[in-house]
């Protein structure tokens, strides 16, 4: 089991290293496909949107939360990274699938310890709403770089995610 992990993990960071050089080759380039209706076209552009995840800038640092969003769109899997910094270690996560179609999507945290946070099904349009305090982690998440996964199976993804990073439950 640990060593289909591994192999997954690795193919996920293997992935991303290549969606990264992907967008910064196509910046200028737009997925002008409908993913709500298509099988995967032939040429796909990844579109990764991201807002501080940092919740604040240099000189302003938030040491209470921390907000951000990302979007999920192209592609049969598409990754979206983020990292949990000492004292954020409260997640609560809001994804919502634009698709027509069923997603799957995984949380896992990178590193040493490549543990499997949640692997849930969102309906077509549908939205899933995942805490870790409500999920048994009440103790928080682990600092590190974690990776949402989304996989679309044959089908485009087209999704959303807000997350929200906290240092104590009662701040959401």
């Amino acid at each position: 089991m640990k060593k289909r992990v591994t192999i997954i993990l690795v193919l996920t960071i293997a992935m991303t290293t290549f969606i990264t050089f992907i967008v910064g080759v196509t910046s200028d380039r737009s997925y002008s496909g409908n993913s709500q209706d298509s099988i995967l076209p032939t040429e796909t552009t990844y579109s990764v949107i991201h807002t501080s995840a940092d919740g604040g800038d240099e000189t302003h640092p938030s040491t209470k939360s921390a907000h951000w969003e990302h979007k999920a769109i192209g592609g049969a899997s598409f990754p979206n990274a983020f990292n949990i910094s000492a004292g954020h270690g409260h997640l609560k996560l809001i994804m919502k699938n634009n698709s027509i179609h069923p997603v799957k999507v995984t949380l896992t945290h990178l590193g040493n310890t490549d543990k499997i946070y949640f692997e849930k099904i969102i309906a077509a349009h549908d939205t899933l709403i995942w805490a870790n305090f409500e999920e048994g982690y009440p103790q928080g998440m682990r600092g590190g770089n974690y990776i949402l996964q989304w996989i679309g199976g044959e089908h485009v993804v087209n999704g959303e995610v807000s997350g929200k990073l906290a240092s104590n439950i009662h701040d959401f």
